[in-house]
């Protein structure tokens, strides 16, 4: 019984998917007066919280959330933010606005839907840090903006639960 991870690929898919990731390559480097390359398309999978599946005209993308990052050691944060991820986004049609590709034909972007920018929304909601390194200085200070705020908040990651008071009496 085939799973959907074992499904055979028709031949013409995977050329599909090569040429249209060449074409939003090639739309990058040769683009310099676009600030990025616009991608729309259905989210069809949400693998992570801080990636997604993307089925644009006419092929799939995967894209990283770009300018965000999920603990590694919080296993139950980065469920949250996926499971955020996937009621804000799955099954919807959404833009991408991207930012670069890594060396395994991942593309980079921040993705947008109704009116909102979900990489944001993740900060915002303290499920996700900034990589300021990986923004620009306006919309850096946006994500430092939404990230103290949920800091202030106490918000996802930044919360802390209240310790037990260690009783004084002799036990």
């Amino acid at each position: 019984m085939a799973t959907p991870d074992s499904v055979a690929l028709h031949p013409g898919y995977q050329r599909s998917v090569a040429t249209a990731t060449f074409t939003v390559i090639l739309l990058l480097l040769l683009s310099p007066s676009l600030q990025a390359a616009e991608l729309a398309g259905r989210v069809l999978n949400v693998p992570s919280g801080e990636q997604i599946e993307l089925l644009g005209e006419q092929a799939r993308f995967f894209v990283q959330l770009q300018g965000i990052e999920l603990i590694e050691a919080k296993p139950r944060l980065r469920k949250a933010a996926q499971d955020r991820l996937k009621g804000l986004i799955a099954g919807r049609f959404v833009q991408v606005s991207i930012d670069g590709e890594r060396r395994n034909g991942q593309l980079l972007g921040f993705v947008n839907w109704g009116g909102q920018e979900v990489n944001l929304t993740l900060v915002a909601d303290g499920l996700a840090l900034v990589r300021p390194e990986q923004l620009d200085d306006a919309r850096l200070r946006l994500y430092q903006a939404a990230e103290a705020q949920a800091k202030q908040q106490r918000l996802g990651v930044w919360f802390e639960p209240a310790k037990p008071a260690r009783s004084l009496l002799p036990h």
